[in-house]
């Protein structure tokens, strides 16, 4: 046996070993789960302690079944089983008395033993077949693996996918026996019952990346999904405005990918963004005439839209701040100053909450709405993304109550610092109604139940680019209020965008919005389901999209990414031009996948490309072949010193087109500038 990786997870306090391993007569190297042994005393102790916590504690049906309330249910069952155990267990250590009540958090509210592997950040899935076989996960460096866990019964795999189902507002039962949904931390589940699943009841998470991928990652020979000479290719290519378009089959990472790339575009390039909004619960802390309130936030909207409104065609409602009302916001740096909002909003929908919790405060905000995490300066992330135990920005505000007249009256003592809280639970419910938000133009966030909050960003790019992403809309019940992406791009050309980037293209009028932002001469950026540079163009002017061959002329590069379906690695597996010729559009592959050596080779030569870049900029051909090595050079420096980050590897890339001289001088000494480290 051969080990190939060990590391430790942690859950509720239980701490395990994950240990990777290759087997000589095992087809699929073991992923084996070692935690804190047991004793079968012990083990029988436990069982019966929770029958006693199940007979002694007060737990409401309500606070089963809401999602909300799971984190009081744990505080609940900590106490108790803490008490218990101090009782039946009286020699156990305090470490041991934390392993033991996390194994019960874990086993009564939660997966058992799965949790700990759903905290293990190298997963990025975890798939059960049935109770008769061992649970399998993929790893991202190792690929599909075998673990030591099997699932007890097929009841244990149905109550799983019960309790996943009541945490998102779904269910999964023999007459919906399909359940597909994305959890509150953007990762995805599918769970498929028997006999629908003729092996048995069936369960797979993909789970969500925390940190976004650059292309520092991309080109590291870890992955090797690109070569930073292609790398270097696109960087020329964005910044000299050609469309690409990235496809790749389910899996492949196009997503990623087309986010890794979009910081080579100029950091002073136009880029755009949509609000969401704060449910109406939360409290928030005003100032009027130089008196300090507390009230609902949708208390405080409602009553200036009481004095005076504008209702927009969707049924928006908006009221100006004519009373000078100001509330918290928070600096770039995390400073909590007072500052005043220029508009009161209330918005309807019909869509997902989500609650966040921390020790020391709970918000309820729509799942595109942003909080901030702090890493030197605010970094605003969806809530929808977030993970517990993820700390994110708070502002406890030191105040005294001073009297109570419909509003609290306060007194706040000073000025004071954001922190950081740990989240404990996150919850998603479904939500039909009001929801309120302020827009603060100076620092674009406000402070709300002592969280530091604000709209959502889609793509996560470097925090200092000039970008304003822009997001559909469906309609309300009655028909009213869609925003449709052609709607968008025609709103974009009036805001004088450099780029624009769309979502993944599926339909005929997505395809035809994407090339009709071509058309009107800015470069765009999107992705589209396929397996091959062929494919790309054959779903493109095929039905049901069946776009005229000739509009292809007005996109230069086409990148495919790829999952080999062997090994589960990811590569780009083609990066092909564009040539128009006649009323039909050429397709001229330059790099391709070497499946035997692993290997992006080179395979043919830029025509298209060269001549625009030529005629654009007025470098000759070894003046572009310069410049793409400067740039291969700067990215592989990154690499060696781990700048991999998405603000770090994008101030990089934006002071290559500040600085250019000073920055290669740098790189040419391999020293690592300063406001870098």
């Amino acid at each position: 046996m051969k080990t190939l990786e060990k590391y430790v997870v942690e859950s509720e306090g239980v701490m395990a070993e994950i240990e990777i391993t290759q087997e000589e007569k095992e087809f699929t190297n073991k992923y084996y789960l070692k935690h804190v042994k047991i004793k079968p005393a012990t083990e029988a102790v436990l069982e019966h302690l929770k029958e006693k916590i199940i007979e002694s504690i007060d737990i409401k049906t309500s606070e089963i079944l809401d999602p909300r309330e799971n984190e009081k249910v744990k505080i609940k069952l900590a106490d108790r089983a803490s008490t218990l155990i101090e009782q039946q267990l009286p020699g156990v250590s305090e470490e041991e008395k934390k392993i033991l009540v996390g194994k019960i958090i874990n086993d009564m509210t939660g997966l058992g033993d799965l949790e700990l592997i759903l905290n293990d950040d190298n997963l990025e899935e975890v798939v059960i077949n049935s109770s008769h076989e061992p649970v399998k996960v993929y790893h991202k460096k190792q690929g599909w693996l075998t673990t030591n866990i099997t699932i007890s019964s097929e009841e244990q795999i149905y109550n799983y996918s019960s309790i996943i189902a009541r945490k998102i507002g779904k269910q999964v039962t023999n007459l919906q026996p399909m359940m597909d949904a994305h959890l509150l931390n953007g990762s995805r589940v599918n769970a498929i019952l028997f006999p629908i699943s003729n092996k048995g009841n069936s369960l797979t998470i993909r789970k969500f990346s925390k940190d976004p991928w650059t292309i520092i990652n991309l080109i590291n020979p870890e992955y090797k999904t690109i070569t930073s000479e292609v790398a270097a290719l696109l960087w020329t290519s964005m910044q000299y405005e050609m469309s690409i378009l990235v496809g790749g089959g389910t899996a492949s990472g196009k997503t990623s990918f087309l986010n890794a790339i979009l910081p080579f575009v100029p950091a002073n390039n136009r880029v755009v963004s949509i609000e969401d909004s704060v449910k109406g619960s939360e409290k928030i802390i005003f100032q009027k005439k130089d008196v300090f309130y507390e009230k609902k936030i949708s208390d405080l909207v409602e009553s200036q839209l009481a004095k005076d409104k504008t209702i927009l065609e969707d049924g928006t409602e908006v009221a100006l701040n004519t009373d000078e009302i100001k509330i918290f916001s928070s600096t770039k740096d995390g400073k909590i100053v007072i500052a005043q909002p220029t508009a009161f909003i209330k918005h309807k929908i019909s869509k997902n909450m989500v609650e966040i919790k921390t020790e020391k405060t709970t918000i309820n905000v729509t799942e595109d709405h942003s909080v901030f995490k702090m890493d030197g300066t605010l970094i605003p992330v969806r809530a929808g993304e977030l993970e517990k135990g993820d700390e994110i920005c708070i502002a406890v505000l030191t105040s005294e109550n001073l009297s109570m007249n419909g509003a609290i009256q306060m007194k706040i003592q000073g000025e004071t610092q954001a922190e950081t809280a740990k989240i404990t639970e996150i919850n998603k419910t479904f939500y039909d109604g009001s929801v309120y938000d302020l827009t603060v133009p100076m620092y674009e966030n406000f402070v709300c139940e002592n969280t530091v909050v604000h709209n959502t960003r889609e793509l996560v790019l470097p925090d200092f680019m000039h970008w304003i992403p822009l997001v559909t809309r469906e309609p309300n019940p009655e028909g009213k209020g869609e925003i449709t992406m052609l709607d968008l791009v025609v709103n974009s050309l009036r805001m004088r965008p450099d780029r624009i980037v769309l979502g993944e293209v599926r339909r005929k009028e997505e395809a035809e919005v994407l090339f009709e932002a071509m058309h009107t001469g800015h470069s765009v950026y999107s992705t589209v389901h396929a397996d091959e540079v062929l494919q790309v163009k054959n779903r493109l002017t095929n039905p049901p999209i069946s776009l005229p061959e000739e509009v292809l002329g007005a996109l230069q590069l086409i990148i495919v990414q790829y999952r080999q379906r062997r090994t589960g690695i990811r590569r780009t597996y083609e990066v092909a031009e564009i040539t128009p010729e006649e009323n039909k559009m050429n397709l001229n592959v330059i790099y391709k996948w070497n499946a035997r050596d692993d290997k992006l080779e080179r395979v043919g030569n830029f025509v298209r490309l060269v001549d625009e870049l030529t005629m654009h900029t007025g470098m000759t051909i070894n003046e572009i072949e310069t410049d793409i090595s400067e740039k291969k050079q700067i990215l592989d420096f990154a690499l060696e010193h781990k700048i991999d980050k998405v603000n770090s590897i994008g101030s990089l890339i934006a002071e290559y087109y500040k600085n250019r001289s000073e920055l290669m001088d740098e790189i040419s000494k391999n020293k690592v500038p300063e406001w870098l480290k």
